[in-house]
């Protein structure tokens, strides 16, 4: 059940999902430890991936058969990686074998307390006891784990295990799509709230101008369409062209800085190129690949949304 991944996979994960709080906090922690690997190279990409895999299996199991397998699940791990890392043509030692196995353990005890799930939740302590009697260091994993913990750690877990998606969606590319997560009521509200406020700026007038940025029944407009976008992953059919007087760089910048900040991992990088060039009239001459090459590039004195106010 474990994956290792090609160099493409991992790019391509990263690009998605490198500011998932899942992802970032693998980074923060056990990237000083992958580093060290010379041989099997366990990446926080692969990490990442193989926690939610893992997590999907335990979830799956009956509460009766769960105990016995979280017991024995360090072995199981273990066994599935050496296997992997043989088919994968990876050279490896033991001891990073041990410790990329007991890395992934801790991870996943971390996410399984952060489950509402009380059977889930008292289930992490035998995860750290297996990780514990095989890597030497454990205890300083777990405590750069619990330094850089966030609440935006643990909602996305949970959303994770309310969601019903599983792990190798994410490496199918499905879950790429508008709605990885199936998301709720309560998750779709807040990424329209958080697109209606970094979007603000645009019911006023263009920098050093009194030029509105849009006519206010445009606004108006985009503001639905966003609307549309997130709760159905949908985009508003037959939608006339919206006009802008920002620059293109300028209105392309903003919607990024609203993904990156906001939307990621909820909704996919690929689906916010997608509505932009379908919404707006200024980019209807250019083609999807020329937007999203340039989408994260910042425009030379761009400032409708404020340094330190981006999130």
């Amino acid at each position: 059940m474990v994956q290792l991944l090609d160099y493409e996979a991992c790019k391509r994960l990263e690009k998605e999902y490198g500011r998932n709080p899942l992802m970032e906090l693998i980074h923060t922690c056990y990237l000083p430890i992958e580093n060290r690997m010379s041989n099997c190279c366990f990446s926080c990409v692969e990490l990442w991936l193989n926690t939610l895999t893992w997590m999907d299996y335990v979830v799956a199991l009956d509460e009766r058969e769960r105990g016995g397998h979280l017991e024995r699940l360090w072995h199981s791990v273990y066994g599935d990686l050496r296997r992997e890392a043989n088919h994968a043509s990876r050279t490896f030692t033991d001891m990073e074998l041990q410790e990329a196995t007991s890395c992934l353990l801790l991870f996943l005890a971390v996410c399984l307390r952060s489950s509402d799930q009380p059977a889930l939740f008292f289930r992490s302590d035998s995860l750290f006891s297996q990780a514990q009697s095989h890597y030497a260091q454990s205890a300083d994993l777990v405590n750069a784990i619990l330094d850089a913990y966030t609440d935006e750690v643990s909602c996305f877990i949970k959303d994770y295990l309310d969601s019903g998606i599983h792990a190798c969606e994410l490496l199918s590319g499905k879950g790429s799509e508008i709605k990885p997560f199936h998301l709720s009521q309560r998750k779709k509200a807040e990424l329209k709230e958080r697109a209606t406020r970094v979007l603000s700026f645009m019911k006023g007038s263009v920098k050093g101008s009194e030029v509105a940025v849009m006519k206010r029944a445009d606004y108006d407009r985009m503001i639905q369409a966003i609307s549309l976008f997130i709760d159905q992953g949908k985009l508003v059919a037959n939608l006339p062209p919206l006009e802008t007087k920002l620059k293109v760089d300028e209105l392309r910048y903003s919607f990024y800085l609203l993904w990156k900040n906001h939307w990621n991992p909820y909704v996919g990088r690929d689906q916010v190129v997608d509505f932009l060039k379908a919404t707006f009239a200024q980019f209807n001459p250019a083609t999807k690949e020329t937007i999203s090459k340039k989408f994260s590039k910042r425009p030379e004195g761009y400032d409708y949304i404020p340094e330190g106010a981006e999130r």
